[in-house]
């Protein structure tokens, strides 16, 4: 079974908790708890998925205004022109992954593998598509 998720909202990198304590804080805080809402809108009342999982991730970018016009055009066309500036490809998926878990599958361990990519997009969002694999056990 494959499922496809989207969170509608430029991608948002991984970013680890700053300062020790009550002091302590998760910058992106504000994004997580947004996207795990649209996630868990997405998945419904199914229950989560506890076997392997393949995950692909596509992670569409905002075009920054330098972007020359004939890029542009290209893109605007459906071609894909791939992202190769910050943040990088495994940051924005390690954050996905920690959203997708307790929201669609119970533990981002169970992702045996998957594609990333990132590329210039006039709609910035995350594409996720998940699909159950054949335990071999």
């Amino acid at each position: 079974m494959t499922y496809v998720y989207e969170i509608p909202f430029p991608p948002v990198p991984w970013a680890s908790h700053r300062g020790y304590g009550r002091k302590s804080f998760n910058p992106h805080f504000k994004e997580k708890e947004a996207a795990q809402w649209h996630l868990k809108k997405q998945h419904g009342s199914r229950p989560l998925l506890t076997g392997t999982i393949r995950a692909d991730f596509f992670f569409e970018m905002p075009i920054p205004k330098s972007m020359p016009k004939k890029l542009l055009k290209r893109i605007e066309e459906g071609e894909k022109i791939f992202h190769s500036k910050r943040p990088d490809a495994t940051n924005l998926r390690k954050h996905c992954e920690d959203c997708l878990t307790g929201t669609v599958w119970v533990d981002d361990g169970q992702v045996a593998c998957g594609e990333t990519q990132k590329y210039y997009s006039t709609t910035p969002r995350t594409l996720i598509h998940i699909q159950e694999l054949e335990s071999g056990h």
